[in-house]
């Protein structure tokens, strides 16, 4: 069983808060704030928590969305 943690920044919004994602068999299954963070100083909130719930999702985007002119 392969089970690691990956130091990372939360992406929804820019505090930049420090947490780990935790990597079981090479999926991401959790979440642990980093205690060592000076911005959330070992705290998360919710959407940080919840923030390994998306990186697996099919509804996920893959790439840009692009803004098309309309009629010219």
């Amino acid at each position: 069983m392969d089970y690691r943690t990956v130091l990372t920044t939360c992406t929804y919004c820019g505090c930049g808060c420090g947490l780990y994602l935790e990597v079981l068999e090479g999926r991401v299954v959790g979440t642990i704030p980093c205690k060592t963070s000076p911005l959330n100083e070992g705290k998360l909130c919710i959407k940080g928590w919840n923030i390994h719930e998306f990186v697996h999702s099919p509804k996920r985007l893959t790439q840009p969305l692009m803004r098309k002119k309309r009629g010219a």
